[in-house]
């Protein structure tokens, strides 16, 4: 099954952005200390965060559809807008895979449209990222692993091996593999 823009009749993006601008190595504990940071105080980090998105975000067609005009305190957010599916953004979303760069969904270009698993309706659906939304699924790839890697290592660290035929029978190794411009987690 061809899955390339071209088969969708999209035209591909050629700026890869900032998965160009990714360095090729992570130290997990550092990932994993300012996790902790951030989450000692989460409510103040969620209205923050927030804030910033409905700032970034106020002027798109689909926010000013529900009259938030431009405010960005979490209580206007929750009065004006519904709690929707990606059924309710699919109208959207196509618009945007047909090449529709207007301010749709998000104040800053989409620069990747994804393809979901298709887990959910048996069939993919289209996901588009800018820039600021692919940093922040990066960075929860980076914590996941990080903390996986934590977890593989404290494991290794507290069992003993078995041997069969002069190797551990209970053995494994993990990385993230980042030549192919986005993370691969393999487990071996």
């Amino acid at each position: 099954m061809d899955l390339s823009a071209e088969s969708f009749g999209v035209a591909p993006r050629r700026n890869m952005g900032m998965l160009e601008e990714m360095p090729l190595s992570l130290d997990p504990e550092d990932v994993i200390a300012e996790f902790e940071a951030m989450t000692r105080d989460a409510g103040r980090v969620q209205i923050e965060t927030l804030k910033k998105i409905l700032e970034e975000n106020g002027r798109t067609e689909y926010l000013q559809r529900w009259g938030l005009d431009g405010r960005t305190d979490p209580e206007s957010y929750k009065s004006c807008v519904p709690l929707v599916t990606h059924e309710d953004l699919e109208p959207y979303i196509n618009r945007i895979v047909d090449g529709d760069d207007s301010s749709i969904l998000t104040g800053n270009p989409i620069t990747t449209i994804s393809l979901s698993s298709g887990t959910t309706r048996g069939m993919p659906k289209f996901v588009p990222f800018n820039d600021e939304l692919m940093e922040s699924t990066m960075q929860i790839y980076k914590t996941s692993y990080s903390f996986r890697n934590r977890q593989v290592l404290h494991f290794l660290a507290s069992r003993k091996f078995d041997w069969f035929s002069g190797f551990p029978y209970m053995a494994f190794r993990s990385h993230i593999d980042l030549s192919c411009g986005s993370p691969c987690l393999n487990y071996v």
